[in-house]
Parts: C-alpha cells; structure tokens; sequence
C-alpha cells in the first residue's frame, strides 16, 4: 500500500513538472509570435524578411556585435550563406530557431524597454550637437607630453554607450588615440581578474589619498594609496602579466589590442 502511494506521487510531480514545462512552452511561442508579427511589413504575410531582424535592432542602438545577440547572429549568418543569391525570407518557425537563443534581448528591445526607448531621436539630438561643436576650431592640443602634442587636431569624434549597451559613433571614432589616465579602472580591473582583490590589495590600498594625483607618496603600509593615482596606476600595471620578462618580474610591454577589445563588444 505505502509503495503504491509513493509510486502516485511520483508520477503525480512528474505530470506537474510536464504540465509547466508545456505552459512556458506555450508562453515562449506566443513572445515569438510577438516579436515576429512586430516585424512584419505585412501582417497578414506568413514570412519576414530575414534582415528585419538586425535591421530593427540597429535602429535602437544594438549591432550584431553585441555578445549577448551571438547565437542569433551566427544563425543569422547561416542562413545568408546559405540563400546568397536572393533575399531570403524566413518563416515562423525559422525565426523562432534564429532568435530563441537570444529571446529575452531581442523581446526587451523591440518593446521599447531599453533605457532609451527612442534612441533615434536621442541620436539625432547628439548629431545635431556634433555638427554645431565642429565647426569650432579655436584651442590647441595639449602640449606637455610628446604622445599628446603629435595629435591630429582636426579629429573630433562622439562615441557612447548606454548601461543598456544601445551604442551610437559619429565622426573619427576609430582613430586610435592616446588614454592617458582613462587606463587606470582598466588595469585596476585586469589586475582584480588576474589576482583577486586579496592579492591586489597587498600592493597596493583602496583609501583616498588627499594629495594630487601624481604626488609620489606611499601610505603607512607603505603601498600606493588607490589605484586612481599614479603611484597606484603604476603599481597595477605592474602586476599584469608579471610572467613576463623585465627588470622586477614586470612585463617589458603589454599588447592593447590582446586585453581592450574583450572589454569591448
């Protein structure tokens, strides 16, 4: 009696756990259903153009080389090889297997839930902006350090990114240019990932230090006082790579293009 009743029970959670298995299948496709028609030129149609999808995503600030959209893209790209002679136009069941990956982006974007639900008026005001600054050519490039004073002082460029991640570059954002000390969240962090805060923080504080940035002064543990400064900053590039050969186990130099670009999609 007592291993029929456990026997029903068991099979009881198990039509539970298909019973709810089924439903948020059914909720899945109905979002699909959602985002499929939303793209649709033509309601009444039963495909859509293939494009439409990164099209539609681009006019809110989200490229194809968003990481969070790399199965959709990779799928995306399948399907371009695939029919390269014409435009292809995909079914629903099709455009459920390229965006299903990627459903809870793709959903949030296309229903205007980003930060900035309409980016292209915010753009557009950022354009305007830029064309009215760049016509100004008053001022000289600074001077003091050699990297600084061999800038081309004809580039202007606007990039920006929201915590979203919509994304929006007009003029000469690909010029490569020196940071300066913008580098210095940027070591802090890969020495973090690298060692751990223990480690790091045996070489170097996290406390302000109340005297200029580049003032060479060491706290009473006789570390630099945060990283933010330039004793700090040094201290955290130090650390990177420190397999490296050069004088004190420090690196001789540290390829940019090796660390920036995971940071960046």
């Amino acid at each position: 009696m007592a291993s029929e009743k456990k026997e029903s029970s068991v099979v009881s959670v198990d039509g539970m756990a298909g019973v709810a298995e089924k439903a948020a299948s059914a909720k899945d496709e109905h979002q699909l259903r959602q985002l499929f028609t939303s793209l649709q030129s033509d309601s009444s149609a039963k495909t859509l153009a293939l494009m439409a999808i990164p099209s539609s995503l681009e006019r809110y600030g989200i490229f194809a080389t968003d990481p969070r959209l790399r199965e959709m893209v990779e799928a995306i790209r399948t399907y371009e090889l695939r029919y390269r002679s014409q435009p292809k136009d995909i079914t629903f069941d099709e455009f459920a297997s390229i965006v299903s990956p990627n459903t809870v982006i793709v959903d949030k974007v296309l229903k205007g839930e980003m930060v900035i639900p309409e980016f292209r008026n915010f753009t557009d005001r950022v354009e305007t902006i830029y064309q009215q600054t760049l016509k100004h050519r008053e001022g000289k490039v600074a001077s003091y350090i050699p990297q600084l004073a061999s800038v081309e002082p004809e580039q202007f460029g606007v990039s920006l990114c929201t915590i979203d991640g919509q994304r929006f570059s007009i003029g000469n954002t690909n010029a490569r240019f020196c940071i300066q000390s913008c580098c210095k969240p940027v070591n802090y962090c890969l020495a973090l990932e690298e060692h751990g805060a223990d480690a790091v923080h045996e070489h170097v504080s996290c406390e302000p230090s109340g005297q200029s940035f580049n003032e060479l002064a060491l706290n009473q543990k006789l570390r630099p006082h945060n990283p933010m400064i330039n004793a700090g900053a040094i201290m955290c590039c130090s650390l990177l790579a420190a397999q490296g050969t050069g004088y004190a186990g420090r690196p001789v130099s540290i390829c940019a293009s090796d660390v920036v670009p995971p940071l960046c999609p």
